[in-house]
């Protein structure tokens, strides 16, 4: 449906509903779920050893989703948004059944709420021109089929991202510190507080929201495109400052090392107030009853759960038209571009978008991951 001729404008209205069943792979073979059958401090013996192999007898995916959208033309500006929601069922993540991993009817997953707007600007010359793409989602698993309170997916055995159900997807599951029912934590006779035992949920890698920015500026032949991209919220699982402050290889260890006299805000194991004052690191006390080695190469997991938010300009390409000899049919084209120009974010040593073994299942973790790089260049192009 759409409306036109309405102040030189004109108003497309969208909808569709789309049912599609599809088949698991019938083989996989990656480290997501072979590095789960291990501990952080073995994971220097980390081996792909095993593969996914999909039983003959299988049920398909089951994914229903609809969609309704508008876009509009006013004079010079186009806009255009976007709304759906989605059910999956059905679906299959690796599950271990005496140390050995299948493909397993695990969890139904709703997608709540998905929106995405664009808008673009473009003036009558087509020298000047601005995209702003926004999306936010919202998705829920809604049932878990295995039997199980939490489903590891990806990551490490002490750490990793799960299934949980009623919670986001892929929320980040690990080691936190002993709290009261008041969530305060317990600090135990030595005035460092205690681990809690139990795993579980610190935080989620979802973003309340994403931005993209696009513009292109041209001036005779000269084209100038500069791309932006930024993410407000989520959360991640820093572990390389976590390995970094176990063998006191950090900025963070070497600042406080020399802290003495510092009391842990919590309560004891009676319920008092706590005011021990500790060192994090005293010479005359075994290393390993120091601030950072204490809690083990894994540490608590709750230290090192970051704000993922950034902003980045992620592109920037200057290009340059020509021809030989003023002929259409001979052009040439010469561009000099940078990619990862400069980043803004809250932690200097953790990315996001750089996820554990470059997979996206493996997003909100951070452990040693390849890290962002600057890349720069000259591409020319020849037509004859």
């Amino acid at each position: 449906m759409n409306f036109k001729n309405i102040f030189n404008s004109r108003i497309d209205l969208v909808s569709s509903y789309n049912f599609n069943q599809m088949e698991p792979s019938l083989q996989n073979n990656n480290l997501n779920f072979n590095s789960l059958r291990y501990a952080l401090k073995d994971v220097n013996s980390l081996y792909n050893s095993q593969e996914l192999f999909t039983s003959q007898q299988t049920i398909p995916t089951t994914e229903k989703q609809f969609r309704v959208g508008a876009e509009a033309n006013f004079y010079r500006w186009n806009f255009s948004a976007e709304f759906y929601t989605k059910k999956v069922t059905d679906v299959y993540a690796p599950l271990a059944q005496n140390t050995i991993y299948q493909w397993h009817l695990a969890f139904d997953l709703g997608i709540e709420i998905d929106v995405k707007k664009t808008f673009y600007f473009r003036n009558f010359n087509n020298y000047y021109s601005i995209a702003l793409n926004f999306a936010t989602y919202k998705n829920k698993v809604t049932f878990i089929k295995t039997g199980l309170n939490v489903l590891p997916i990806a990551g490490f055995s002490d750490m990793y991202k799960g299934y949980v159900e009623g919670q986001p997807l892929g929320v980040l599951i690990g080691c936190g510190y002993a709290r009261d029912a008041n969530g305060q934590m317990i600090i135990g006779a030595d005035g460092f507080p205690l681990q809690d035992n139990q795993p579980r949920i610190l935080g989620n890698p979802d973003p309340d929201f994403t931005i993209g920015f696009d513009q292109v500026i041209r001036f005779k032949k000269i084209t100038v495109n500069l791309t932006f991209d930024w993410q407000k919220g989520g959360q991640m699982w820093n572990g390389t400052q976590q390995v970094l402050d176990y063998y006191g290889k950090s900025a963070k260890t070497e600042t406080e090392r020399n802290l003495t006299g510092y009391v842990f805000l919590g309560v004891t194991t009676s319920g008092a107030v706590n005011s021990t004052p500790v060192s994090f690191y005293d010479p005359q006390l075994p290393v390993a009853q120091n601030r950072w080695v204490r809690y083990g190469v894994a540490g608590t997991s709750e230290d090192n759960i970051v704000d993922a938010s950034y902003f980045r300009l992620n592109n920037v390409k200057i290009t340059y038209d020509g021809s030989f000899r003023n002929s259409r049919a001979y052009t040439y084209q010469i561009s000099v571009f940078a990619n990862n120009v400069f980043i803004i974010f809250k932690n200097n040593s953790a990315f996001i978008n750089n996820p554990l073994f470059n997979s996206v299942e493996t997003t909100g973790l951070q452990f040693f991951n390849s890290p962002l790089a600057f890349q720069s260049g000259i591409a020319v192009n020849i037509k004859f």
